[in-house]
């Protein structure tokens, strides 16, 4: 019979009470919803400030390891030339000799221990930006940017490098131009370009740091407005706003707030 078929729920059984109890806690579409809004404005919050740390992270991490591998090639140079100074023996003036004369043997030599692996081709090189972003460095001086932002060797790290040897203010030096990251961005002074010197018998690489932070009233008038104080500021308009921020980035201070660490800064 039909009886055959049928069944009865055995006492106790809570099957029914459980699918009640699932149909309790799902959530509406709306529900849904709202948390995926509140998720994406904590993403639209959070990625900007994770990607910027990120940022920060891998520009420090070139520089330290740039100025590392720029360090350890002046110590070899020094080895090799057999002489107690490199800038005592190469950073020589002699307008007889056409200037500092010794600047090609110096290259040959230390290009020699740093292990350049080719030449860069001008026609794809950066210009850079000044450290507050606002305009193209020495972009009212052509011989200021010629001088100090055209790397002419690339190094097996991805890193750019020029040097020079010249004098500045009455100070000698040796300088080692360097894009941290090669090609890549952001192609700015005091992020990924940075001017290390030697200046002194001790041969120790130094980088300039701001010596004063001029305002726009104080510059007018004054000579070589671009480069006074060695700026390297988000205040300043300077052209040349960046040339004294590798000292800040060796000692690894943020310039506009000593409580800070200098990559921190930088976004």
């Amino acid at each position: 019979s039909a009886s055959h078929f049928g069944f009865t729920l055995a006492e106790g059984a809570t099957h029914v009470d459980n699918f009640a109890n699932i149909r309790k806690i799902a959530f509406t579409l709306a529900e849904v919803l709202i948390t995926l809004g509140i998720i994406g404005v904590v993403a639209a919050i959070t990625l900007p400030v994770l990607i910027n740390k990120y940022r920060a992270f891998v520009l420090e991490n070139q520089f330290k390891t740039t100025y590392s591998i720029i360090s350890q090639a002046v110590e070899r140079t020094k080895y090799e030339s057999g002489v107690p100074s490199l800038w005592e023996h190469y950073a020589v003036y002699d307008k007889d000799n056409g200037g500092y004369y010794m600047t090609n043997e110096f290259k040959e030599l230390f290009y020699k221990n740093i292990k350049t692996v080719q030449k860069t081709h001008k026609d794809v090189l950066p210009k850079y930006k000044t450290y507050d972003g606002s305009q193209y460095y020495g972009s009212s001086d052509s011989s200021l940017y010629s001088a100090n932002a055209k790397p002419e060797k690339v190094l097996a790290n991805g890193a750019m490098i020029r040097i020079t040897i010249a004098t500045g203010f009455g100070e000698r030096y040796i300088s080692f131009g360097v894009d941290t990251n090669g090609l890549k961005g952001p192609n700015r002074m005091g992020y990924d370009y940075f001017s290390f010197r030697i200046i002194s018998a001790d041969d120790k690489i130094t980088g300039k740091k701001m010596t004063k932070l001029y305002t726009e009233e104080e510059l007018e008038g004054k000579n070589n407005q671009g480069i006074l104080g060695d700026p390297c500021s988000k205040k300043s308009k300077q052209v040349s706003n960046g040339t004294g921020c590798t000292g800040f980035a060796i000692m690894n201070v943020c310039p506009d707030d000593e409580t800070k660490k200098y990559f921190e800064c930088l976004y």
